[in-house]
């Protein structure tokens, strides 16, 4: 895929942090501050046996699936697998693997599942503890079905302070002239006081719903790019009544730049 540049170059830091408040503006009036609000209460502080293997679950379930097909089973899963509590679930493993393909009918997912409760049951909570902040990316990947893209999901979920390379954060890194998603994230994450894991979920939640209601994802990217913003950052007209970006204001403002999510 090509990218459009612009004469002026990469955005400056300013106005990169600048229009990442609006975007956070917008996904809090669209009905997403649960969502951040949860993200920034993922501690590696608060991280026991029992929630690592929750939040693993979740990630092994999910991989190559839809989150709402995972959302949809998870609850009753959580029951079969006795609530991840350890070691409870590693003592009944057999039972616990007859209940759950009861429920979400993949041998290899649950077996996972499984195999990592076995393992975070085995090493404790504060060995886990130090696995995560001394090398997270060795430590996760080791995991089965946990692989080099979902070790960053479940090291978000966690706690751990790293952002997620999904491709429309790739390309709204290329977009803003940032080298990575990480580069991208942690400039902002500096600037601002937010952190790393929360500016990722904004900006992607904040492409992802660009990209599904208006098919230009690129408008945020193309504003900063060229040194301007929406109007409206300090809180005025961001989002439209019915909670979607108004591309017409957008357009006017010069702000919609060609780029294919």
């Amino acid at each position: 895929m090509t990218m459009e540049t612009t004469p002026q170059g990469p955005a400056d830091t300013h106005s990169i942090a600048r229009l990442y408040i609006g975007a956070k503006r917008q996904i809090v009036d669209a009905g997403y501050v649960d969502e951040l609000v949860w993200q920034s209460d993922r501690r590696l502080s608060r991280i026991t046996n029992t929630l690592f293997v929750r939040e693993a679950a979740w990630v092994v379930l999910a991989a190559g699936m839809a989150d709402r097909v995972v959302r949809a089973v998870f609850p009753e899963f959580t029951r079969a697998m006795l609530d991840f509590a350890l070691p409870d679930l590693v003592a009944d493993r057999i039972g616990a693997e007859r209940r759950a393909l009861s429920v979400f009918s993949h041998q290899g997912k649950v077996r996972a599942v499984l195999d990592i409760a076995e393992q975070v049951d085995s090493i404790g909570t504060q060995d886990l503890k130090a696995a995560l902040n001394s090398d997270p990316e060795s430590f996760l990947r080791a995991l089965p079905y946990v692989g080099p893209i979902t070790w960053k999901h479940l090291a978000k979920n966690v706690g751990v302070q790293v952002s997620k390379s999904d491709r429309h954060m790739v390309r709204l890194a290329a977009r803003l002239g940032r080298p990575s998603v990480d580069a991208l994230c942690s400039e902002i994450a500096a600037h601002v006081g937010d952190p790393v894991s929360v500016v990722d979920i904004v900006l992607w939640r904040w492409c992802v719903e660009s990209a599904r209601r208006s098919g230009q994802a690129a408008h945020w990217a193309g504003s900063a790019a060229t040194g301007r913003g929406p109007r409206g950052v300090a809180g005025a007209d961001v989002v439209n009544t019915d909670r979607t970006l108004d591309r017409d204001r957008l357009m006017k403002d010069g702000l919609a730049v060609s780029l294919a999510f």
